[in-house]
């Protein structure tokens, strides 16, 4: 149901059959009912400050801190003074 109706939105799914279409402007963000390890640093923020925080720079900042993610400099500097 509606997790199904997320992941196909976000492109963690594909559709078996029929279309899925989505607005060239639709922006969809959400935080999966596990991801704890994601939000043990924001508890003091509502779900609405934790998502602008995390996509505020058009790249979610979580992929950041894994460890198969490599930044260039530049983008290094410019995630320091966000």
């Amino acid at each position: 149901g509606k997790s199904t109706l997320i992941k196909l939105l976000t492109g963690e799914v594909e559709v078996s059959e029929g279309n899925v279409w989505k607005h060239p402007n639709l922006r969809v963000a959400y935080v999966a009912q596990h991801a704890f390890h994601h939000l043990e640093e924001h508890l003091d923020w509502t779900p609405n400050e934790y998502i602008q925080w995390r996509y505020a720079m058009g790249e979610d900042r979580e992929n950041a801190k894994k460890v198969t993610v490599t930044m260039t400099p530049e983008e290094e500097e410019n995630a320091k003074k966000a």
